[in-house]
């Protein structure tokens, strides 16, 4: 069984895979505010704040797993294979970005 890293490399299955897991329950915690959002009444204040709280939560969350990469991840990944976190850090670039235009949405 082979499992692949965030530049789509095989790596050996006896190789931790430290992104896997960890971006898999960012994809499940993205779900429940898209959930929260369409099954919200856009006439009913009450829900329409609880949605909108919960994509700020969601972006609280995402900008705090893109530091926690950024300071202690990637450092440790560029240090043992220089370069390889360039690729990741373009990537945190994108998501702060979008993560800073969507926050002015709600």
């Amino acid at each position: 069984m082979t499992e692949t890293t965030p530049s789509s490399t095989p790596v050996a299955a006896s190789r931790v895979d430290l992104y896997a897991t960890v971006h898999k329950a960012l994809r499940l915690c993205r779900s429940h505010p898209l959930i929260r959002t369409g099954a919200a009444d856009p006439h009913d204040d009450a829900e329409v704040a609880e949605a909108c709280q919960a994509v700020q939560d969601l972006l609280s969350l995402c900008e705090s797993h893109l530091h926690k990469e950024d300071s202690f991840v990637h450092p440790l990944l560029d240090a043992a294979l220089p370069g390889k976190a360039a690729r990741a850090a373009d990537d945190h670039r994108h998501h702060a970005a979008d993560i800073e235009r969507i926050s002015a949405l709600v």
